[in-house]
């Protein structure tokens, strides 16, 4: 009796069983995720209100890069962080792409992808699929913004391009690019280091409508004297200092 006693006693200290999660698949995971989220937004995670349905019958979708005005709202009915200018924000349109880079809430890739240009909408959203979505990379813009907060957001859709134009650049925590092809060179071959390159560039504020190269320009290179360097060594010529 006195070794099973011991046995027993031995048992009890041992710390508690994790219950093990099964080891699912790439594709198996990403549709069990789906399932999740499809019985989440049923359940009211995402809840809409529209506020001006917007112009035609097109909507972005994966990979779009859209800019968009918007407003975070507490529960409270405050208003912590804004775009717009009316409210105290900077003005222009914020760029994001949808499910792809340096994502933002889920809560807004869920309304984006069914709005049209000029369309604004209310949404509140839970936790989960605010800036404490696992997939979501934006911080929140302001520090009264608790990441674990139950917030509404005031989103209007301004304008997007489509993914064939958009090339995502670097790392997707929000220190990547976002690039838009304006014009597609010819040839197949691209430079790279230590190659000479000569080209001619400008640098603007982000545009306050969404439309490329609308925005305040603060540097341009003169077209007639074309700026020259080599990759990778991270130097601009003397006569274009840093703006």
């Amino acid at each position: 009796m006195g070794a099973l006693a011991d046995y027993l006693q031995e048992l009890r200290s041992l710390p508690p069983e994790i219950p093990l999660e099964p080891e699912l698949k790439p594709h198996r995971k990403d549709l069990n995720d789906k399932i999740k989220e499809d019985h989440e937004l049923k359940a009211g995670a995402v809840m809409q209100a529209i506020l001006a349905p917007g112009m035609g019958e097109d909507s972005p979708s994966e990979g779009d890069m859209v800019h968009i005005h918007y407003s975070v709202i507490s529960e409270e009915d405050d208003t912590l962080y804004s775009t717009r200018s009316e409210e105290g924000g900077p003005g222009h349109a914020f760029a994001v792409t949808l499910e792809k880079g340096c994502r933002g809430p889920r809560g807004w890739e869920v309304a984006l992808k069914g709005m049209h240009k000029g369309g604004r909408v209310l949404i509140k959203v839970l936790p989960g699929y605010g800036y404490s979505h696992p997939l979501c990379k934006l911080l929140p813009p302001h520090p009264s913004i608790l990441p674990g907060s139950a917030l509404s957001f005031d989103l209007e859709l301004v304008s997007w391009c489509p993914a064939s134009e958009v090339r995502l650049l670097g790392a997707d925590d929000g220190t990547g690019l976002m690039r838009r092809v304006i014009v597609e060179g010819s040839g197949f071959e691209s430079p790279r280091p230590p190659f000479e390159v000569t080209f001619t560039c400008e640098m603007r504020s982000p545009s306050y409508d969404g439309i490329s190269l609308s925005g305040l320009r603060y540097f341009q290179a003169d077209q007639n004297r074309p700026i020259t360097l080599q990759l990778g060594l991270g130097l601009i010529p003397e006569e274009y200092p840093e703006p």
